[in-house]
């Protein structure tokens, strides 16, 4: 499908390029990208709150192009809750219900159920300017709970709590998802909430899908330098630079401040590529300190300055300069160097992500499944 607001004006905006995706009965997908990507959009096309430009859009089997928000059976959670201020938590939930014209016994059957799934059995009576916001969020996801619909619509529902709540709202929509079995898309420009709630992830940008896949693989196998950077937290750091001939080829930085042999895959992959500009991405994990234990496959060493260090707990990230290269590595806690030292380094080649200078995609990526 695909969106162009003010279409046939000179200054009409494409807001979505062109999406291809099939979402299986009873899976969690998460569009995510930066604001602006199209993301919010294509969930209001689902919605029927957006009317679409071309395509088509399905929901079990039914085309619903020209049917009304209502007619769609799909249940949308927003970022702003949407609740009514002068309806108690029961009124709130039970207000499509009534619409319905079911009766008092089933309403309060199917409040009282879903209350207590969401523990909101003890605020039943209260209006939501009494109530948390991780309570008011529970609110907005039971008010779509008891419509059982079709398809579960959630808006950035977590952007406005607190990072504590955060990731409690998360395993909850999580546990939740388990336990209905249900079909939710979920639109987020958090990273990390995609990685940890989507069954596959839709990464999007500048209107167009970039990859979709599942979490792991499109953490290990991304499709073009966007994805890599995006997804991924610290992000990947990419070095533009070029391959030498050999024997052995090497790369080596525009500036010259890196350099190593290269080896294993990353040779194989490279081999095209000799003598030609590329981007080569390291992610933290990549690099470690020389006097950790061995890893399998080859490596290559580096020497640098370390430029600053952030304790995450169990692990630190040290920021190593190698004249006006920095790279960032994941180490143990317990191992912490100096501010200033001169540390060694080992660089995982195995691991590390090359793509072509030009286009920015993958060059020969290690699995051809990756869809966009």
């Amino acid at each position: 499908m695909r969106k162009v607001f003010d279409e046939g004006e000179a200054d009409g905006a494409v807001a979505v390029q062109g999406i291809d995706l099939d979402v299986r009965d009873g899976e969690l997908v998460v569009f995510v990208g930066p604001s602006g990507c199209g993301k919010t959009t294509v969930l209001r096309m689902i919605a029927g709150l957006e009317t679409i430009t071309a395509g088509r859009i399905s929901i079990d089997g039914r085309v619903v192009n020209d049917l009304p928000p209502k007619a769609r059976d799909v249940a949308m959670v927003f970022q702003n809750y949407a609740l009514y201020p002068h309806l108690t938590v029961f009124e709130n939930m039970a207000f499509a219900l009534r619409l319905r014209n079911q009766s008092r016994a089933d309403i309060e059957a199917q409040v009282s159920r879903v209350s207590a799934t969401l523990g909101l059995d003890r605020v039943l009576r209260r209006k939501p300017a009494q109530l948390s916001g991780g309570e008011r969020q529970r609110v907005a996801i039971g008010r779509a709970i008891v419509r059982n619909p079709r398809v579960f619509l959630f808006d950035e529902p977590l952007s406005n709590l607190d990072a504590a709540l955060r990731i409690q709202m998360r395993r909850e929509i999580g546990a939740l998802h388990r336990s209905l079995g249900a079909t939710m898309i979920y639109v987020t420009h958090d990273q990390v909430e995609a990685m940890t709630l989507g069954d596959r992830i839709v990464v999007m940008a500048s209107g167009r899908v970039q990859q979709i896949d599942a979490p792991r693989d499109l953490y290990r196998y991304p499709r073009n330098r966007f994805v890599g950077t995006f997804i991924g937290s610290p992000a990947m750091t990419v070095l533009p630079g070029h391959v030498t001939i050999g024997p052995p080829p090497e790369f080596r930085t525009t500036s010259g401040a890196v350099a190593f042999s290269l080896a294993g895959t990353l040779a194989a992959r490279l081999a095209p590529y000799a003598g030609r500009a590329i981007l080569l991405g390291f992610r933290p994990e990549a690099l470690a300190l020389t006097r950790d234990p061995g890893r399998d496959g080859p490596v290559a060493a580096l020497r640098g300055t370390v430029e600053a260090l952030e304790l995450m707990g169990s692990d630190a990230l040290v920021t190593v300069r190698m004249a006006d290269v920095e790279l960032t590595a994941r180490i143990d806690a317990q191992d912490l160097p100096l501010v200033g030292a001169t540390i060694d380094l080992t660089v995982a080649l195995d691991r590390l992500h090359p793509f072509d200078a030009d286009t920015e995609e993958a060059i020969a990526p290690l699995r051809s499944d990756s869809r966009a």
